[in-house]
């Protein structure tokens, strides 16, 4: 995904620039997600937005990274009119499975008047809707710009709407409340991040996105 590889070199930096020395495992979300909540063997784990579930188990650095708003992406040849998401209700909705839900989609699901599909990856939402399995996926221009190019797919049957739908996120470390030295690990890489983001690293390392936009 786009910006993968930019969070895990802004993490590796931070941590350089206090001299720690981290392991970096790619594991599938739930695992990654389980074994950091446990502490064991994993004590830290990227990037992620906070929810009211996740900060009770959690505590989290200062932001990583963030995410541009969101909008819908559908098919051209179905009629679909947004002016808020309470105009979803009904509607078929893919969103990634692992992926915090947009406030107001996790409301219209909290009430059932809301369908979702749920597949690993965005890549996942992104086939479903081409194939005409759902309605609508929440996206950005920049990460269907990419996986098209990946996959080497044809999104000419698609359109976004206008209407924001998330209007970003901000992305984090975290790391699980059971490990004993969580705060001291937080602190010390807030440090590292401090580190890079006043002698510059930080902007370079974000460039890489930039110039993909």
């Amino acid at each position: 995904m786009p910006g993968g590889d930019v969070t895990r070199e802004v993490v590796e930096a931070a941590f350089a620039a206090i001299n720690q020395e981290i392991e970096i495992q790619i594991l599938p979300w739930r695992r990654g997600y389980e074994e950091t909540l446990k502490a064991d063997p994993i004590v830290a784990t990227f990037p992620y937005v906070a929810t009211p579930d996740r900060k009770e188990a959690f505590y989290y650095s200062d932001p990583i990274m963030w995410s541009p708003p969101a909008v819908l992406l559908v098919r051209k040849d179905i009629d679909f009119k947004v002016e808020t998401t309470e105009d979803l209700a009904g509607r078929l909705i893919c969103y990634p499975f692992g992926y915090a839900l947009p406030e107001g989609i996790a409301k219209l699901e909290a009430r059932g008047e809301l369908n979702l599909v749920r597949p690993k990856t965005a890549i996942g939402c992104l086939e479903i809707v081409l194939e005409g399995r759902s309605d609508a996926t929440v996206t950005t221009e920049h990460v269907v710009g990419w996986l098209s190019q990946q996959l080497n797919l044809d999104i000419s049957g698609l359109r976004f709407l206008k209407e924001i739908i998330n209007p970003g996120d901000q992305y984090y470390l975290i790391v699980s409340k059971s490990y004993p030295k969580a705060k001291d690990l937080l602190a010390r890489f807030n440090t590292g991040l401090a580190k890079i983001k006043a002698n510059g690293k930080y902007d370079n390392i974000l460039s890489q996105i930039r110039a993909d936009m």
